[in-house]
């Protein structure tokens, strides 16, 4: 009974009309601490299947949450330069989604930007190979 218990107490959880709020805070805040994927597309999930009613309200607070977050990342870039980053986040660039990410964008040029950041994996590749290529900010 406790996992049924837990997972009503879930579903309220991800009904609350602030929740969605909650997962764009995440997102952002994913982009710096490395750790929310998996239980950021838990948390997604969620939502979407504990209010059906309102999954583009919780696509769109996701998607400006990343935004924002993505935008933070890419001032700090700027500001403090790559070696920052690298020091701050050793593991992201270690990591075999680096490899891929950066596969891909040697590959296949801004094209694999779209594919890519609808994925639930790191984006620092995707932007520091799109800052260190001169692409937009925007």
């Amino acid at each position: 009974m406790a996992i049924k218990d837990t997972l009503l107490r879930l579903k309220v959880f991800a009904a609350a009309p602030w929740f969605p709020v909650v997962i764009g805070i995440l997102s952002g805040a994913n982009l710096f601490v490395l750790v929310l994927s998996g239980p950021l597309v838990v948390l997604y999930c969620s939502a979407v299947l504990a209010s059906p009613k309102r999954w583009l309200w919780t696509a769109v607070a996701n998607a400006v949450g990343t935004v924002l977050g993505c935008g933070l990342m890419l001032m700090l870039l700027e500001r403090r330069g790559a070696e920052f980053f690298k020091q701050e986040f050793p593991g992201a660039f270690q990591s075999k989604w680096w490899t891929w990410t950066e596969t891909q964008m040697q590959s296949y040029g801004p094209l694999a930007a779209v594919p890519v950041a609808a994925m639930p994996i790191i984006l620092h590749p995707l932007i520091f190979f799109g800052h260190l290529t001169n692409m937009t900010d925007l």
